[in-house]
């Protein structure tokens, strides 16, 4: 839009003034808009809080009025249908100052006596069922307060209520309105709130600020409280058009300051930016030379201000520059020359690099292989050493077993020898009964032999010893019987006598089998014992094999990890390598057009 420098320095000593005072009137606005919106918030919101304390004080001194003469002992009798009701109306007259009509009310809603009872709602009557609080019905405002049977209500005067609310009129059209779902008390000549925001209210319980058309037409902000305790609220009311005509006022003021300020502005920058401005042209045709290489161009120096010095500034950076190009030019050729020899450095180490970086990618290879080599080792060697271990708690099952297999043999031994020793016996016994069965066969061959003589003897006596005859007979055949006898147990003591042998000489060699277990079972013991001290020692040397492999596996996973390193500086570094080798060659091409432009473009050195 704007071509040159004059232009751009007309139009922005007026644009940015305007822009500057208008951003900060806007500011000042704002601000000063939100100070006195929350300030008449605040106003609203303490004469609403005030109106509150002030209307729970008015009612609470109304009531206790209401209270004295509802505990009156003759509205008692009334209620208890024991007084009349002219008697009580006299009692009813002190309070007329203060409320417009009373009446005494029955627990059935029935007006039994009082002071204009015709200003006294019938249905209000029926509704309190003896409770006590302040009441609006058609806009007025009714008492009440309990009896011992029944309640007494009061209708405060329009008065009282208007001078009530004269006492909270905290601006020129703030008023107080005293609400219920019932009806609205307001003073004359303002306008009630509406329905919809009673319902709000209530709910809500506050409301600080809000900004409606009230039912006359005109726009209205309004703040209430709810009084819970009487199922009542106080609102208050302010015209809109107060509050913001403070706003219009300070809004002109600030318009009309920042239109001062910005003539005034105007009329400080315009002279100094024309005076700038031309000084700073001749600057600029001057660097536009020195740009297109023409590095012996001066500024002429009038004056001694600022400009002054920068134009003599801008010849001494010429200067400078023209010093500075000579130099640039020696340096050029000599990082020319110095990153050539640096490219050749660059590049045989990066060589020297990768082949480094390749052997050490082979010793990882190889120091992987071994790793995984010795994690087979580790694991057979595990195996060795649990079969080791395996064998030693045999080999100890095994002691045990030869050693109560060899005291099994030697109690067997020792039963034999007891068996022998027995038969032994036995055949002994058998000898002496051999010896007295001879004896007795001896006796009864002597018997049979007496028996024969005593039978011949009986023959020669004849008939006298034919009875005696009977008894050698019987004698002799007992003798015979009886060599038989012994015939039978000489047979069987000779069996028992050879078998007693035969038994004498298998214990012998029964004992002589035991004693060669004995020796056995002795040998394989001491046998058992060498090979089970063998594989202790097997066990412990698998043991420390184990031990060793795990040890080495250790150190060969710490000689990969270590390698592993290695290798990864290796490629680091020739990464690093090849981005120097990169970098320097660079650098060599950006001396040679560094040189080329020197001796290309630029003049007057």
């Amino acid at each position: 839009m704007f071509k040159n420098l004059y232009q751009k320095a007309v139009a922005r000593s007026v644009l940015f003034p305007l822009i500057l005072v208008t951003v900060l009137g806007f500011v000042i606005y704002e601000y000063s808009r939100r100070v006195v919106l929350e300030e008449m918030e605040y106003i609203i919101d303490q004469a609403v809080e005030g109106g509150k304390t002030t209307f729970n004080a008015w009612i609470d001194s109304e009531l206790n009025l209401l209270r004295k003469l509802a505990s009156d002992p003759k509205v008692e009798k009334l209620l208890s249908g024991e007084a009349r009701p002219s008697e009580v109306e006299e009692i009813l007259s002190i309070g007329g100052n203060q409320f417009t009509a009373l009446a005494v009310v029955d627990r059935n809603g029935t007006i039994l006596a009082g002071i204009r009872t015709n200003e006294i709602p019938t249905n209000l009557a029926r509704q309190i069922d003896g409770r006590e609080g302040p009441y609006i019905v058609r806009n007025d405002l009714f008492l009440s307060a309990s009896a011992s049977k029944g309640v007494l209500i009061a209708k405060l005067g329009r008065e009282v209520v208007e001078e009530f609310m004269k006492g909270f009129k905290f601006s020129r059209s703030g008023n107080i309105h005293i609400i219920s779902e019932e009806g609205v008390v307001s003073p004359q000549g303002t306008a009630k709130p509406e329905g919809r925001f009673i319902e709000r209210l209530k709910v809500e319980g506050k409301i600080k600020w809000d900004e409606r058309r009230s039912p006359s037409g005109k726009k209205v902000i309004l703040s209430g409280r709810w009084l819970p305790r009487y199922d009542l609220g106080i609102v208050s009311e302010i015209e809109s058009d107060e509050v913001y005509s403070v706003l219009r006022r300070l809004k002109l003021g600030i318009v009309a300051s920042c239109a001062a300020l910005l003539l005034l502005s105007i009329l400080t920058v315009l002279p100094m930016v024309i005076r700038i401005a031309f000084p700073i042209r001749r600057l600029t045709e001057a660097a536009e030379k020195l740009a297109q290489g023409r590095i012996d161009v001066e500024v002429e120096v009038k004056g001694k201000d600022e400009l002054a010095m920068l134009c003599k500034t801008f010849n001494g950076m010429a200067s400078s520059i023209r010093g500075m190009i000579s130099k640039l030019k020696e340096a050029a050729d000599k990082v020319s020359e110095m990153s050539g020899e640096a490219l050749k450095a660059a590049s045989q180490h990066s060589s020297n690099t990768a082949e480094q970086y390749a052997a050490i990618n082979e010793v990882t290879a190889t120091m992987e292989e071994i790793h995984q080599t010795s994690q087979s080792i580790s694991e057979q060697a595990q195996g060795v050493l649990e079969v080791a271990r395996k064998a030693v708690d045999i080999s100890s099952s095994g002691r045990e077993v030869v050693q109560e297999m060899i005291e099994n043999t030697y109690s067997m031994k020792e039963r034999i020898e007891s068996i022998a020793q027995s038969i032994l016996s036995l055949s002994e016994q058998t000898q002496s009964i051999a010896e007295i069965t001879t004896s007795v066969s001896d006796i009864a061959e002597q018997s049979r032999l007496l028996a024969f003589n005593a039978a011949i003897e009986a023959t020669k006596a004849g008939e006298y010893g034919r009875g005696f005859s009977v008894i050698a007979s019987e004698i002799r055949n007992l003798a015979e019987q009886s060599q038989s006898a012994t015939t039978q147990i000489k047979q069987i003591l000779s069996d028992i006598q050879r078998a007693a042998n035969s038994a004498v000489m298998i214990t012998e060699e029964g004992t002589r089998g035991a004693e060669a277990s004995i020796k056995l079972a002795n040998r394989a013991g001491e046998v058992i014992r060498d090979l089970a001290e063998i594989i202790d020692e097997s066990a412990s040397s698998a043991e420390n094999i184990a031990n060793a492999i795990s040890q080495q596996r250790i150190g060969i996973e710490q000689a990969t990890s270590a390698i592993q390193h290695i290798n990864e500086t290796t490629k680091a570094n020739l990464d690093k390598t090849r981005q120097i080798e990169s970098a320097v060659q660079s650098l060599n091409e950006l001396a040679e057009d560094l040189r080329e432009a020197i001796d290309t473009h630029l003049t007057g050195i």
